[in-house]
């Protein structure tokens, strides 16, 4: 694809525009984040239609937002209107009146501690899953879900498996990251 000037990108209908917009922007992105834009441009492209970039608003930015929020979590609408309003800012005419959806009121930071009831479950579900040898990865997985919280990363299952208190036979939900051991100061000499 041609690369095109600003000029000509404003003249352009939307779905165009972002699509030329991004060509523009491919090698200073990496590829996942390529890939990932051109999702958000392939979403929002129904929306905005044939208008041309400088012409939407932050109502009409609003109107999007509240017809995808009924389908999606605010930071994924979020995301997907970030294009727009990074090639407004790119053109020259940044959006003034747009605000983020706040994130979800139903959020729940990771790491909480657990309530004495999900201990006792979690302990007897480990402690059934103990005795059967091709099961001691389900059982660490369900310790780190139940630790870390149900959006966990490969890390985390990574953590809870290298913790002392939840060894393969040892399943315990006591597995609370140890404080840093205090930093002796460099030598001067």
């Amino acid at each position: 694809m041609e690369l095109l000037s600003i000029a000509d990108i404003v003249q352009l209908p939307f779905r165009s525009a972002a699509t030329a917009w991004l060509e523009s922007r491919r090698y200073h992105l990496a590829p996942r984040t390529f890939d990932c834009y051109s999702r958000y441009i392939i979403k929002i492209a129904p929306f905005f239609r044939e208008m041309k970039i400088p012409e939407i608003t932050g109502d009409q930015l609003r109107a999007y937002q509240h017809a995808r929020r009924m389908e999606v979590d605010s930071s994924v609408v979020n995301k997907e209107l970030s294009v727009i309003v990074m090639i407004r800012k790119r053109l020259g005419c940044p959006l003034t009146d747009y605000q983020r959806l706040p994130a979800d009121k139903f959020y729940e930071p990771p790491g909480r501690a657990l309530e004495e009831h999900e201990e006792e479950t979690l302990l007897r579900v480990c402690r059934e899953a103990a005795d059967h040898q091709t099961w001691d990865t389900a059982a660490l997985t369900t310790a780190s879900v139940a630790l870390h919280g149900p959006r966990t990363g490969r890390n985390t299952l990574a953590e809870t498996k290298a913790c002392p208190t939840l060894s393969a036979r040892n399943y315990r939900t006591s597995c609370r990251r140890q404080t840093p051991k205090a930093r002796t100061p460099d030598r001067v000499e």
